[in-house]
């Protein structure tokens, strides 16, 4: 059987760890990784000491959840292009003194927006999935228009 592809996933808080299945499922997809196992993990690195920065938390991610591939994800919250080539540009940035392949995951507010139709998605993101807590969400067919869906 063929050596688990682990991929390692940088964040810039604790519910961002919910892209884990949606990268996971997206490794699938492709037809070269279909007969390798996908071994996910989330860098929970607020147990460990850093240094400061995104640099830092790249760091101490490869000393801590050392893997094969790592994708790295910093929230642009806007669909303005300079925007996002800034928060591509810390990456590329941070990344230069490592040689692992790395993922630059950039979401717009508009592609996470989505995210936020499932209640029941949400309880087991945030680790409390027999939660009977009320999450107010916004209308379905409106998520991608507001400017800060979260905030509903």
């Amino acid at each position: 059987m063929a050596t688990p592809l682990r991929y390692t996933l940088v964040t810039d808080g604790s519910s961002d760890r919910a892209l884990l299945p949606i990268i996971t499922w997206l490794l699938q997809q492709q037809a070269e990784l279909v007969a390798r196992d996908i071994a996910p993990q989330w860098a929970d690195l607020r147990r460990f000491d850093k240094e400061p920065g995104l640099a830092g938390k790249i760091a101490a991610a490869l000393q801590h959840y050392p893997c094969g591939l790592l994708f790295v994800h910093r929230d642009a919250e806007s669909n303005n292009p300079a925007v996002i080539q800034q928060r591509r540009s810390e990456i590329l940035q941070a990344m230069n003194n490592h040689q692992i392949p790395y993922v630059c995951a950039v979401p717009v507010r508009m592609t996470e927006a989505w995210l936020l139709h499932d209640a029941g998605a949400l309880h087991r993101a945030a680790d409390n999935p027999n939660s009977r807590a009320t999450i107010k969400l916004p209308p379905l067919r409106r998520l991608e228009t507001l400017p800060t869906p979260r905030r509903c």
